[in-house]
């Protein structure tokens, strides 16, 4: 299968990609695997949330399919800022599966349920991607994504039990030793009201929103064990998120329930060391370093606008080959958004830490 259809996102989300696009990897006889994996994130702020999940999945020449289950704890133990302590567990199912057609078109699919089997626990993505040959040693991959998703996935996950919906187009391209892509996406946030969530009772409603975001990325794709590119991003919401919680002795502002200012926009470089493919323990690691950023808050009618804002980002990953059809991975992610001029140990600033480990068996 073209390695085109690589998913990536900008800054350190660079490569990481969504769960399906992933599956282009795909080898080139039917074969079933079994995964067990494990997933711990935590924040300084007493945040954490922890994962365990059993995958099943059947990968063939031209398709694939891969049922998910998955069990979720989360909690914040302290008192943040006003938003008050809170426990929570859930499990998750997902069912996903993908199809290569006439080897140019490429679609994947998943549905999930998310602890209810009603309406507003389903999750799902629908991606289709199509590669055109542009030259021998060229591809062009125009993709467009369609998905249901928890909004508590990403970091500032102050917002568990709402999810958004995302619409996003993308087109990449791929030559001998570079990657670009550019694109942009819609992502509506549900609203909800969440009782007791947070000591200010306004604050208990949490208002949909609408972020619009256009983003770009170069990076060279070498055989050697540096890579490197820039990439950029900017969002617009219809509302800002960056609300007071707590009203007595004074006022207190965190982001809840997830980060949206008004206006922002970053560049960041994107540095990638990695070992040389194709060994029995690969290795990689990637950093999302901000250049220049600005952000747009506004408090009660006012805006205000500061610098250095863009997070710092980084990603390791470990794939070792145990065996010949055993795999182990391991990925840790390091994600601090400073509150401003670029300080990222700073007060204010949102520092966030995460591992996954996963052991896989071919059958």
């Amino acid at each position: 299968m073209d390695q085109s259809f690589r998913s990536a996102a900008p800054l350190g989300q660079l490569a990481w990609g969504t769960f399906a696009l992933a599956l282009w990897a795909a080898p080139a006889h039917a074969e079933v695997s079994v995964a067990g994996s494990g997933f711990l994130g935590a924040d300084e702020w007493g945040y954490w949330h922890e994962q365990y999940g059993i995958d099943l999945a059947h990968a063939g020449e031209t398709s694939g399919q891969k049922l998910a289950l998955s069990f979720h704890r989360y909690a914040l133990h302290d008192e943040l800022e006003g938003v008050l302590p809170f426990t929570g567990h859930e499990p998750a199912a997902r069912l996903s599966a993908y199809a290569l057609l006439d080897d140019a078109l490429w679609l994947g699919a998943g549905a999930g349920l998310q602890g209810t089997l009603d309406v507003d626990g389903v999750t799902g993505e629908l991606v289709a991607a199509y590669a055109i040959a542009a030259g021998e040693q060229h591809t062009l991959t125009p993709r467009v994504e369609l998905a249901r998703e928890p909004l508590a996935a990403s970091p500032l996950p102050l917002s568990l039990g709402l999810h958004s919906h995302r619409v996003q187009a993308a087109l990449g391209w791929k030559s001998d030793g570079f990657i670009a892509e550019g694109g942009a996406r819609i992502d509506l946030w549900e609203g909800d009201t969440v009782p007791g969530r947070a000591r200010n009772s306004a604050r208990d409603r949490i208002e949909p929103n609408r972020i619009l975001t256009g983003y770009a990325y170069a990076l060279t794709d070498s055989e050697g064990w540096l890579d490197a590119g820039l990439a950029g991003k900017v969002s617009a919401a219809e509302h800002n998120t960056l609300l007071p919680t707590q009203l007595a002795p004074e006022r207190r502002y965190t982001w809840y329930p997830a980060s949206a200012p008004p206006l922002a926009w970053e560049t960041s470089a994107i540095v990638r060391v990695q070992s040389k493919r194709g060994e029995p323990v690969e290795v990689k690691l990637q950093l999302g370093l901000p250049l220049v950023s600005r952000e747009v808050r506004e408090w009660e009618g006012v805006r205000v606008a500061s610098w250095g804002t863009a997070p710092y980002e980084a990603a390791f990953d470990l794939a070792w080959q145990a065996l010949e059809d055993t795999r182990l991975e391991l990925q840790a992610k390091l994600f601090i958004k400073p509150w401003e001029s670029w300080d990222a140990i700073g007060d204010g600033a949102y520092r966030h830490a995460s591992v996954r480990v996963a052991l896989e068996h071919r059958i």
